[in-house]
């Protein structure tokens, strides 16, 4: 659980140091617009430690609950799996870590160390990020926003039945907890003026969002039953009387225009109707929305523009459009025709507008804040700096609509901005290193890789959840999340060669069961890291030691076996135990007097790494192997076992006895892990002491 931050190093400096350490990071890594640590936070879900997977995701998508709900990932279109049997689930596994830890206490505040105050003006998911890294770095930051609880657009408009409001306000309760201070109902101009805000704090950061609907001025607009897209969708979460009329037509083809198709079918509306000027192929709405509205018994219409409004004795009769025929010019800018002579008109109780927002910005007029001619702040998109010397902005306010994930990633620069303004007391432009994304797997190692299916979301029935704003997806459960998370392939964590310790024998070539390694012009070995799948087969079997694989170096390794001087020292994959007993904890112990060293696989495992746990000292070493048809690596030859094997002659012949190593299959479960080593201790216990034990050496 965190209790403060590093007095050396800020949230942007740590992300930073992580992006420039290592640039090749996997695909899912460059997709993703905040850039997280996807590998990480679904590798500790893959081993059970569930609560550190979510302190992970939270570093940079600060809100798990939610955005594990509603994030496009785009993540997922780019994992390398795809090109196997399909991508690793990473959203659900997002939602997952959130969801089984929903029940946990939040963080400790964090101390306000930095002696510096940072308003906030918004509490969506901008202001939210920003609010997160700043106190993270230690300063007191105060958030005010106008509705009765932050969230901003997922809080107000992304209906029930995609978000539920309580796990917003989780995540809204996790960023609190931090010690930052929220005024909720608070309205700029009427509750507090802006100007006041500027020179009481010492840097403030606008983040509002866009919440006003926009309307077409066309014959009939302001008639009774034609609505506004975001008032809508308010009145539908928030309203539980909230009707709709038995026809409604909604206009538009983004994702708010389904949003508000799909609500309307859960108020009652028979006939639901969706027009939008794009063509199918076109429509800006993510393609799930499209299926998912389909199956909801929706009717979408493309190529269509809005003509009037049929209205009688002042009320929505129907709507009249015409045939749209380009939405964009030559120069891609948008600039619709038409075709007059085709219409289509359709009977209507309610029109629902849902083609675009923008700000409220009332609260700002007459304010030092500058404003352009349209209505928008005046903002320097490289600084987020605007006119006033310690005022910024962030957010969809400045950048037009987008992706809460897009509004997140654009906060995390706001609040570096901020963070490095305090510090230096300049404004300077926010230019953070863009990750190197790994290449495609070659053909040759698609065919090698162990299939293990993707795990789809389950969802309710479409004639169940047209019935009301009850959750439309299910989450994982704890064995499907970790069966799925299991499925990465830790894409660019592969072996690199020390030139000078390698003899050019050829060794790695011929065990690698993926074709990654080559000989280089130099005459040296190299690696394909798209082939590669960080096995660590080469690295063991290397007779000159010439191989070191990223997270699983030999220091690492020995660091590990160094701490275990006596009882019993494990060597099993990182999936080899799950280390969770109860959904929440961070990671069971091991049972008493048993030293766990996790590799990536045991295929990692050298000989020398077994004779040195029996050097320390301790009584036995147990090697832990998944089942062939379970390991991702394996293929006709199980190293593990092999080198345990060899290291039992080795320590036979020196007269140790080689019933102090043991080779054993995976257990599955901490309870059987215990019992296993239950087991083995009552067979040693029969052998004695290890002659080379420390503790009988004096």
């Amino acid at each position: 659980m965190k209790s403060g931050v590093s007095n050396i190093t800020s949230q942007s400096e740590a992300f930073e140091k992580w992006m420039v350490e290592n640039p090749v990071k996997p695909p899912c890594t460059s997709a993703c617009p905040v850039n997280a640590d996807i590998q990480s936070f679904v590798s500790l879900v893959a081993q059970g430690r569930f609560r550190e997977s979510l302190d992970a995701v939270r570093e940079r998508c600060t809100l798990p609950g939610s955005l594990g709900r509603i994030c496009h990932h785009p993540c997922e279109g780019e994992c390398r799996r795809n090109d196997v049997e399909g991508a690793v689930n990473i959203r659900a596994i997002k939602r997952f870590a959130a969801d089984i830890c929903t029940d946990e206490p939040h963080y400790t505040p964090v101390p306000k160390t930095q002696g510096k105050r940072v308003a906030i003006v918004g509490g969506g998911p901008a202001g939210l990020t920003a609010a997160y890294d700043l106190a993270e770095d230690g300063f007191d930051v105060t958030i005010f926003e106008k509705n009765d609880a932050c969230g901003g657009a997922i809080y107000v408009g992304v209906p029930k039945y995609r978000l539920p409001k309580n796990i917003v306000a989780w995540d809204v309760a996790a960023i609190a907890s931090l010690g930052v201070d929220i005024k909720t109902n608070t309205t700029i101009g009427k509750d507090i003026q802006f100007d006041d805000i500027a020179k009481d704090y010492d840097a403030v950061l606008v983040a509002i969002g866009l919440s006003v609907s926009r309307n077409i001025p066309i014959p009939g607009h302001d008639a009774e039953g034609v609505l506004l897209a975001l008032p809508f969708l308010k009145e539908a979460n928030f309203n539980d009387n909230a009707t709709v009329g038995k026809r409604v037509v909604v206009i538009g083809g983004g994702n708010v225009a389904f949003d508000v198709a799909r609500s309307a079918r859960r108020l009652g509306a028979e006939e639901v109707n969706l027009c939008c000027l794009e063509c199918e192929s076109e429509i800006p709405a993510f393609s799930w929305e499209l299926e998912e509205a389909a199956e909801e018994g929706i009717k979408i219409n493309p190529s269509w523009g809005p003509k009037e409004i049929k209205v009688k004795d002042d009320k929505v009769t129907g709507i009249v459009f015409k045939r749209c025929t380009r939405v964009f010019d030559e120069n891609r800018m948008f600039n619709p025709a038409y075709d007059e002579c085709e219409l289509l008109e359709i009977d209507a109780d309610n029109v629902i507008m849902a083609i675009g927002q923008g700000a409220d910005m009332t609260g700002f007029t007459g304010t030092s804040l500058e404003v352009d001619g349209r209505g928008r702040i005046t903002w320097d998109p490289a600084t987020l700096k605007t006119n006033l010397p310690n005022v910024f902005a962030c957010g969809e306010v400045v950048t037009g609509p987008g992706s809460a994930v897009a509004a997140v990633r654009n906060a995390h620069h706001a609040a570096t901005a901020i963070e490095r303004f305090l510090t230096t007391g300049k404004a300077e432009a926010v230019v953070m290193p863009e990750p190197i994304p790994i290449g495609k797997l070659p053909d040759f190692t698609i065919e090698a890789i162990t299939r293990k299916e993707k795990n789809l979301v389950p969802m309710v029935e479409p004639a169940e959840r047209v019935k009301s704003f009850a959750e439309v997806e299910a989450g994982f459960d704890i064995q499907t999340a970790i069966y799925e998370a299991q499925r990465c392939m830790n894409c660019s964590r592969g072996a690199d060669i020390i030139p000078e310790k390698c003899a050019a024998c050829l060794t790695c070539v011929r065990v690698c069961p993926f074709g990654a390694p080559y000989i280089a012009e130099a005459r040296v070995a190299n690696f394909s890291w798209e082939s590669c799948q960080a096995c660590g087969i080469c690295a063991a079997e290397c007779p000159g030691n010439a191989i070191q694989v990223a997270f699983n170096d030999d220091t690492k390794i020995n660091e590990a076996i160094d701490a275990g001087t006596s009882g019993i020292t494990v060597f099993g994959c990182q999936y080899a135990v799950p280390t969770v007993k109860n959904p929440a904890s961070k990671a069971t112990p091991a049972p008493p007097g048993v030293n766990m060293v996790r590799l990536m696989c045991t295929s990692r495992l050298d000989i020398q790494h077994l004779l040195r746990a029996i050097e320390n000292g301790v009584d036995g070493v147990a090697v832990l192997a998944c089942p062939d048809d379970k390991c991702r690596y394996r293929k006709d030859i199980n190293w593990a076992e092999v080198r345990t094997e060899r290291a039992r002659r080795i320590i036979e012949a020196a007269g140790i006895g080689a019933d102090r190593i043991t080779f054993m299959g995976s257990p599955g479960s901490p309870e059987a892990f215990d019992e296993m080593m239950g087991e083995f201790k009552a067979k040693l216990n029969e052998l004695g002491a290890n002659p080379l034990s420390k503790v009988l050496v004096k």
